[in-house]
């Protein structure tokens, strides 16, 4: 019981699950409409502009810094109390550690969970797809092909596609942003590559990490599949975590290409 007392008066402890606890009650509490009125248009644009200007600046992937030290951290709290045989000590420590980090994922991000949807999924069984719809994808994606004058595609992007979307990925995101009625957002400054198959071997192509504030694709992804994931990827750093949403905004953002194979890209997804 001394032990259990000790370690709650430990200062992190306590910020750790106070902070949390305040930040569970805000995120279930707070209707929608005040969500986006006082985090997604005040509080994320400041969020997201610091970490453009800070981990955004690093000349190398900053995912990698952050998530060994997360990862460090992690191991370092139980083991330190551990080898102390502090047992106590190493759970509460521990849980307030990941209390704090979810904390953070909220602020930095998460608070985006309780938006509303961009666009509402249609009910299908109401708004049934017709034959034409879904063969119309078909005939566009035909005219994108014959527009690539070439055969066969390779598995490797071009640097100059890379390039194109690096460039103006992020303006084409806006554009469709505003065309679906709302405002600009800011992006992450970059999208970085995973080691080659790292993520796609769980069936992921590509993720936003948040406390990097990084937008990133897997570096073995197929160049068929790489530009519209790349533009998916941004739109989520962008404030929008429904996947449909990310879907439709990487969609129509690849209609301001004038690339073929980045309309290509789209069409396929």
């Amino acid at each position: 019981m001394n032990t259990l007392k000790a370690a709650f008066k430990n200062r992190f402890v306590q910020i750790s699950f106070i902070a949390f606890l305040i930040t569970l009650v805000l995120f279930i509490f707070t209707p929608p409409a005040i969500n986006e009125l006082v985090y997604k248009s005040t509080i994320y644009p400041i969020i997201r502009s610091l970490l453009n200007h800070t981990l955004g600046l690093l000349p190398f992937p900053s995912l990698y810094l952050v998530l060994s030290i997360m990862v460090v951290a992690l191991l370092y709290i139980p083991i330190r109390q551990l080898l102390k045989k502090s047992y106590t000590k190493a759970l509460i420590y521990s849980l307030s550690y990941l209390s704090f980090l979810v904390t953070i994922f909220f602020w930095i991000w998460g608070f985006h969970y309780n938006n509303t949807i961009l666009v509402p999924q249609p009910d299908l069984k109401q708004f049934p797809l017709k034959k034409e719809i879904i063969l119309s994808s078909f005939d566009r994606g035909m005219k994108y092909r014959k527009e690539l004058k070439t055969d066969s595609i390779s598995p490797i992007s071009k640097k100059e596609t890379i390039q194109l979307i690096q460039d103006s990925g992020r303006i084409w995101l806006n554009q469709a942003v505003e065309l679906l009625g709302e405002k600009p957002s800011i992006a992450s400054n970059r999208v970085i590559n995973w080691p080659k198959g790292f993520i796609i071997r769980w069936g992921i192509v590509g993720m936003y990490f948040p406390f990097s504030g990084e937008a990133t694709v897997d570096g073995g992804l197929h160049s068929i599949r790489s530009p519209s994931t790349t533009l998916h990827e941004w739109a989520h750093s962008m404030g929008y975590t429904n996947e449909g949403d990310c879907n439709l905004l990487a969609y129509v953002a690849a209609q301001y290409s004038s690339n073929p194979f980045v309309r290509y890209s789209a069409e396929i997804e």
